[in-house]
């Protein structure tokens, strides 16, 4: 069975949040194909590595040097 990683390209990251407890939910989509490909409870940094841990040795080399992100809005 093919991973939703394959073949992938460029990335979106939300974090979102929800009721006056602010429930946080982090999502990663494929802007490529239109899809969510991963989500996870919580937010910030340290919930970001986790999906970035789920990418195979090769694919985290493919993604080149890493750039800061900068928060949009």
């Amino acid at each position: 069975m093919p991973s939703l990683f394959d073949g992938l390209t460029s990335i979106g990251v939300d974090e979102t949040g929800h009721g006056k407890g602010h429930t946080c939910i982090t999502v990663v989509v494929d802007h490529e194909r239109s899809r969510g490909i991963w989500a996870r409870d919580g937010h910030g940094k340290d919930v970001f590595d986790l999906f970035l841990r789920r990418l195979t040795p090769e694919r985290r080399a493919r993604q080149g040097p890493q750039t800061p992100v900068e928060p949009v809005g």
